[in-house]
């Protein structure tokens, strides 16, 4: 969601980095309700672009 709009931002992702998505969430083992990337601070906060 971005943050000034509070509408949903689109991106496209490349076949290589879907691929490599998908390897990692069944790696990570994570679940629907789960971050892709978990903060490297604190395991509880999901990881910030700021």
């Amino acid at each position: 969601m971005q943050q000034k709009t509070h509408r949903p931002v689109q991106f496209e992702i490349t076949e290589q980095t879907r691929i490599a998505i998908m390897d990692w969430i069944q790696l990570a083992q994570l679940r629907n309700e789960d971050f892709l990337l978990p903060s490297r601070i604190n395991s509880a906060k999901h990881l910030s672009t700021r």
